[in-house]
């Protein structure tokens, strides 16, 4: 990855494995045509269940956990200046969760009801999501000539941190995602690393 559309060429890929992604994405009726199927287009790229765990004090601990939890799992990896990464990466949720919606706007079935072209799309992000979209769906690209966007100010928030001098924050975002989505086929000690922070410091 050199830059910021190999970047998102790579996520796109990613997304189709399931492994890491910055926009969540699903096919489903369109609420105001169930005559037929648009893609919708979810605010993603966190780690913590949503953006209140990287605002409220309360999930203070938390945050720490997880810092922690992204230096062991690079670590484990062999990754370099693990910790340094660590940092990169909470730094960059958190601004990643100022955009996002909270829960309760994010049920709004009105407010996430937000039908736009690709063009229309584009211009809200403010960055080239070509490369992303023939990565996701290769061959059928002209399937998203129209989308709908839950949360508007989100993706067009995202849009602003994807930019060519964050590319190494972003970089050691998706190193964290890989490894974590690979954790459960990896060595005991990614295993056991996973499990103490989604399975017992957020699930109890």
């Amino acid at each position: 990855i050199a830059d910021i559309p190999g970047f998102l060429r790579t996520i796109g890929e990613f997304e189709r494995d399931g492994v890491a992604a910055l926009i969540h994405l699903y096919i489903e009726p369109d609420p105001g045509n169930p005559q037929r199927y648009v893609p919708f287009f979810i605010q993603g790229g966190l780690s913590l269940p949503d953006e209140s765990y990287y605002r409220l004090e309360n999930f203070a601990k938390t945050r720490t956990a997880f810092r922690d939890y992204a230096a062991t799992m690079l670590g484990l990896a062999g990754g370099e200046d693990a910790s340094a990464q660590a940092d990169r990466i909470l730094a960059l949720e958190t601004e990643i969760a100022s955009h996002h919606w909270d829960n309760v706007r994010s049920r709004d079935a009105v407010a996430t009801y937000n039908l736009m072209t690709w063009d229309d799309l584009q211009q809200l992000v403010g960055v080239d999501l070509t490369p992303w979209l023939d990565a996701v769906a290769p061959g059928h690209q002209s399937g998203f000539a129209e989308v709908n966007v839950n949360q508007p100010s989100a993706l067009s928030g995202l849009g602003s941190l994807l930019t060519e001098d964050r590319l190494e924050d972003w970089k050691a975002w998706l190193r964290l995602h890989v490894v974590r989505a690979s954790a459960a086929f990896l060595s005991q000690d990614f295993v056991d690393a996973n499990f103490a922070f989604y399975g017992t410091e957020l699930t109890g």
